[in-house]
């Protein structure tokens, strides 16, 4: 069975959140409209729970909720150890909207990794933020605990 490589797992095990703050990834999905659609994630809204099972928290309204309830599957994009790294997740929602703030919890599945690596290149970093609002690390960890609370 296919799982998240072990730099990947390490950085969305939810333990060193403050160390990986600016690290993002891209959650891709077919949109409900037929268009691929992309979201930005913070390690404060995926957690691995085991290297096959990763557990994310998105916005209830949001289109990728939408894309997930509706499809059941997305595509995590990260860059790790001087790679670019593809999960393949089957999602199935967890509840409707009873997360906190109107957010909604997904179970996924890892079905498939592909990891890009070339031996005449380096991937440096991908998309990454600077964390503005000093109250988000507290969500983050509140965010994390509610999808460690989630059945695998």
């Amino acid at each position: 069975m296919p799982g998240l490589p072990e730099e990947l797992a390490q950085v969305l095990d939810g333990e060193h959140l403050d160390s990986h703050a600016g690290f993002t990834m891209l959650l891709l999905t077919d949109g409900v409209d037929g268009w691929p659609h992309s979201a930005a994630l913070s390690v404060g809204e995926v957690l691995a729970v085991t290297p096959e099972v990763v557990h994310l928290m998105l916005y209830a309204a949001s289109r990728t909720s939408q894309a997930l309830a509706a499809r059941g599957r997305g595509v995590l994009v990260a860059v790790v150890d001087g790679a670019l790294t593809r999960v393949r997740l089957e999602v199935a929602s967890s509840d409707a909207e009873d997360a906190r703030a109107g957010r909604r919890r997904f179970r996924g599945r890892v079905v498939a990794v592909e990891i890009d690596r070339v031996a005449y290149a380096r991937v440096t970093h991908g998309i990454e933020f600077e964390l503005l609002d000093t109250g988000a690390r507290a969500r983050w960890r509140r965010q994390i605990d509610e999808l460690r609370g989630l059945e695998s």
